[in-house]
């Protein structure tokens, strides 16, 4: 995390009280009531007074995973990789003694559960990772939607971490940016993974080839050679909105081609927390 966490139970995230866990902070001068066993002898000895060793208590922090399995995630390899990274993160985590959640944005019951609510524990786990191996991609689906729905309007004094998985195609940036500030007004962090296939990116077919919009039904055909300057420069337009969201917001954003596999995905996500964590 790169700001303080006010969890429920002890963990690895910097909160924003004091205690005793093993990181030190900082001295102060002893006071009546204090236990001695906190008292730095070897200053008392440098400086013959009494000081107190304060430590950073560590805590937990509740995440929630936000996952588009509406029906254009089924092109090329677009849920293979977001499915596979949503799992990833999950179980990190869990491992960590965090909170998870995870939250399917579509409309279609056969995607699974539409919300699974953040639990700790290595059942809570499995049962994520069962649904996550279950779910398929169906549907017309809303990360906005999503995020109205699965993130509770107060956060009782707890920020924490909402990750949104998507290929935000149908999404209005517009839209997003409000979404997304009602995240940011509650004080949590967010990471946004954006999930694009090659073939949507370079849009390589070649000679006639009919279009259908898996959400919609909608079909157009057309030769991809004579309109793909145009497809490009609406694409680029609507990624560079969508990353404009996010930095506004100060989220992290990673436009993550589904081909190159999760693995390279997950090593530039922990690549670009470590670095944001390090700048802070």
């Amino acid at each position: 995390m790169r700001r303080l966490v006010q969890g429920r139970h002890i963990g690895i995230h910097r909160s924003p009280y004091r205690g005793s866990a093993a990181e030190f902070a900082e001295h102060r001068p002893y006071l009546p009531g204090d236990n001695i066993r906190h008292i730095d002898w070897r200053v008392f000895a440098r400086t013959d007074r009494f000081y107190v060793k304060r430590h950073e208590e560590e805590t937990n922090l509740t995440a929630r995973v936000i996952l588009d399995a509406s029906a254009s995630m089924n092109f090329e390899k677009k849920w293979d990789a977001a499915a596979l990274l949503a799992g990833t993160i999950v179980y990190v985590l869990c491992a960590q003694g965090d909170a998870v959640g995870l939250t399917f944005a579509a409309a279609d019951a056969a995607s699974g559960p539409r919300a699974i609510e953040p639990r700790r524990g290595r059942m809570h786990l499995h049962e994520m990772m069962d649904v996550l191996g279950s779910a398929a991609p169906s549907g017309a689906g809303s990360i906005t939607e999503a995020v109205d729905q699965s993130i509770p309007r107060t956060t009782s004094g707890r920020a924490g971490l909402v990750v949104v998985i998507s290929d935000f195609l149908s999404e209005d940036p517009d839209a997003l940016n409000l979404a997304f500030r009602r995240i940011r007004k509650l004080g949590h962090d967010a990471f946004v993974l954006h999930i694009i296939s090659r073939a949507e990116l370079d849009l390589s077919a070649v000679g006639p080839t009919l279009y259908l919009d898996p959400e919609t039904g909608e079909k157009v055909e057309t030769m991809p050679e004579e309109v793909r300057a145009v497809y490009r420069r609406h694409l680029d337009g609507h990624l560079q909105r969508v990353s404009g969201v996010c930095r506004s917001l100060d989220f992290d954003h990673l436009l993550v081609v589904a081909e190159d596999g999760p693995g390279v995905a997950f090593g530039r996500f922990l690549a670009s927390r470590t670095q944001r964590a390090h700048l802070r």
